[in-house]
């Protein structure tokens, strides 16, 4: 892991996102690029005004909170630690701009989509999700809130025999050899009718051959609310990061996610690692 790339848009979470970035590069050895990406638009300006009015408008709002993210970078690099590499578009569509320097970066670091408030217009809905899924690659999805402490240090990995769930532990690989503590959670699929399951030894053998020393939750049978048992399992177990497939697929513009990835990345109540 050596290019950690962090998208900003004009809302005061940017910091957060940062913040976790670079913790995770001084941790790592690796360089934090930083994008500032954001639809242009104008919904909170009054109707009244020409439609050219309107749009000088929004592009003049657009630069301030430009100019306010950049502030806060750079007023957090001051403090010491890893520098950080600025970059902006204007022009692109946030996806777009994202998914193409998405080709240079080992892990992406992203933001929730604001639901409500003046923010909210700035990316689409399902922005992180549908960046993971475009992308191909893992990103770490921060939320707005988190404490000052560095989180990796108890990682909870929901796993499942799947493309997208190994996907997500090879990429967080990395931190998985870092931490302190690292627990994963089983559950049978509902479906699943075999006699013998799946052993989870493979995984466990799989880990400790790269250096990860898990403990392994064998669950049972996979409640229909799986997203609900994942987080109310990480809190149990005091996880500070979660590791998980990204389950869903695109379909022109919309985003169809499966029921974890879909109940998790609602709240977001810590740091999620997804892959699809």
């Amino acid at each position: 892991m050596r290019n950690l790339l962090v998208h900003l848009d004009a809302s005061p979470a940017c910091a957060v996102r940062v913040r976790v970035a670079r913790q995770l590069a001084a941790r790592h050895g690796a360089r934090v690029s930083v994008l500032f990406a954001v639809t242009v638009g104008s919904a909170d300006l009054p109707s009244s005004f020409s439609a050219n009015v309107l749009a000088d408008a929004a592009r003049l709002a657009d630069i301030d909170g430009r100019h306010r993210a950049r502030a806060a970078v750079e007023k957090m690099v001051s403090l010491g630690g890893p520098e950080v590499d600025w970059s902006e578009t204007t022009t692109a569509s946030p996806l777009a701009a994202l998914t193409r320097r998405a080709l240079f970066a080992d892990l992406l670091v992203l933001g929730k989509r604001a639901h409500h408030g003046p923010r909210a217009d700035q990316l689409p809905a399902n922005f992180a999700e549908t960046v993971v899924v475009h992308s191909g690659k893992p990103a770490l999805v921060v939320p707005d809130e988190l404490s000052t402490g560095e989180p990796g240090r108890r990682i909870v990995i929901a796993w499942k025999p799947s493309r997208e769930s190994g996907r997500a532990v090879a990429a967080a690989l990395p931190l998985l050899q870092d931490a302190d503590e690292v627990h994963v959670l089983m559950w049978d699929e509902p479906h699943d009718t075999r006699t013998h399951p799946e052993s989870p030894l493979s995984l466990d053998t799989w880990l400790r051959a790269h250096g990860v020393a898990a403990q392994l939750h064998t669950l049972g049978r996979a409640p229909s609310r799986i997203g609900e048992a994942i987080l109310a399992q990480t809190q149990a177990l005091r996880g500070d990061l979660l590791v998980m497939g990204c389950y869903g697929h695109s379909r022109a513009r919309e985003l169809v996610l499966g029921g974890a990835s879909r109940s998790v990345l609602k709240q977001v109540p810590l740091p999620v690692l997804l892959a699809h």
